[in-house]
């Protein structure tokens, strides 16, 4: 399969070791998914034909997409075979690829993650309320303040009625788990789906 490189599932994995198998990337057929049980990633793959679905250990997609200076093309490939899923990276420096094999995770993924699947992918289609943020800004304010957990609070002036939709004109307050600081973040775009 080909994996664009932007995609850090890895990231994403569960760090604990209570449910083995949220700890690997799991390669649906013609999704990868990650998830810690708190939050999922679904990335659609291609050239997936001649790949088996498999839970594929963090370690070999992490090498498979992880910066490289040598390394020049913007995808990744992963192969996933019954017994063996591999990677590999060819060296812009004298044209050698370098192999890297491990054999599939033997876990069970959960089941219910189709079904998150596709509740997302409904909502998306038709939601009720939408909002955009700089992810890596609301991450900087959640550094500033200390904390890993953030509310965003919304006020009901902060919206004003354009046509049949509310559009967010004003700024977010973004509260951390504790009572010391106090934040606000502007959304880029935010507003609700007209009813109609």
């Amino acid at each position: 399969m080909k994996v664009p490189r932007k995609f850090k599932l890895h990231k994403i994995v569960a760090k604990d070791g209570q449910r083995p198998a949220l700890q690997h990337i799991c390669f649906t057929g013609r999704h990868l998914v990650a998830t810690d049980g708190f939050a999922a990633a679904f990335v659609e793959v291609t050239e997936t034909k001649n790949d088996k679905p498999a839970i594929i250990p963090t370690s070999l997609y992490k090498y498979a997409v992880s910066g490289n200076r040598h390394i020049q093309k913007k995808d990744a490939h992963i192969v996933v075979k019954k017994n063996e899923v591999k990677t590999w990276i060819k060296k812009t420096v004298n044209g050698m690829s370098i192999v890297h094999g491990e054999k599939p995770v033997e876990a069970q993924y959960p089941q219910r993650i189709k079904d998150i699947y596709r509740q997302a992918i409904r909502k998306s289609k038709k939601p009720l309320f939408m909002i955009t943020l700089n992810a890596k800004k609301l991450k900087d304010l959640a550094d500033a303040m200390g904390t890993e957990y953030v509310t965003l609070c919304f006020g009901q002036h902060d919206f004003e009625k354009i046509d049949d939709s509310l559009i967010c004109n004003n700024q977010i307050t973004v509260l951390p788990d504790h009572t010391d600081a106090i934040g606000v973040i502007m959304p880029i775009v935010t507003h609700w789906v007209s009813s109609k």
